[in-house]
């Protein structure tokens, strides 16, 4: 059980590679250790930023995917997946934009529509609701955002992080991106 974290980084500590996507960086090793984090599991927990740059979508018989959108964004692999009921929740702020939010629940159904925080997604309260729902292990795949924020509230019990030889250089994000903060 706990929250464990899985990312994939360059050497020199990119977080993706130049195309701003983990798919140009990840490799066949990687992706075992992706498919294990997955495999192991409850549940999905995933920033729409993340969803929408990688283009998840929500599969049969996959683990739920958990997005948090602090905009009330539905990332673009949901829109057209028809996802069963409790596989693709979309979770925002309770103050966001009521077009939006109806627009969210009218795509996704109501149930599948969470609000958690004001302003920003509360992701300790939804840590807590997926506790209460019985997930016990739950992965997170990023965003970068999403990442820095568990690391720096001291949410996060485990990273599970596969180096790959590539360096990237340039600006890009690094596996944890946000606030300033150090954990040893």
């Amino acid at each position: 059980g706990g929250v464990r974290s899985n990312f994939v980084s360059t050497l020199d500590g990119g977080g993706t590679g130049a195309d701003g996507l983990t798919g140009s960086i990840n490799n066949a090793a990687d992706k075992r250790i992706f498919d294990l984090n997955r495999e192991l599991a409850d549940v999905v927990v995933v920033g729409a930023a993340t969803l929408d740059a990688e283009n998840y979508g929500p599969g049969a018989g996959s683990k739920p995917l958990i997005g948090l959108s602090n905009r009330c964004l539905i990332p673009r692999g949901w829109r057209t997946a028809e996802p069963a009921p409790g596989q693709a929740i979309l979770v925002t702020v309770a103050d966001a934009d009521p077009n939006r939010l109806a627009q969210a629940r009218e795509v996704l159904g109501a149930d599948n529509v969470w609000t958690i925080g004001s302003g920003t997604v509360d992701v300790a309260q939804v840590l807590v609701h997926l506790q209460r729902l019985g997930h016990r292990a739950i992965l997170t795949e990023g965003g970068p955002r999403v990442h820095a924020e568990l690391l720096h509230r001291g949410l996060l019990d485990e990273l599970a992080l596969t180096w790959v030889p590539h360096l990237v250089g340039g600006l890009g994000p690094r596996i944890a991106h946000g606030n300033d903060f150090t954990v040893t």
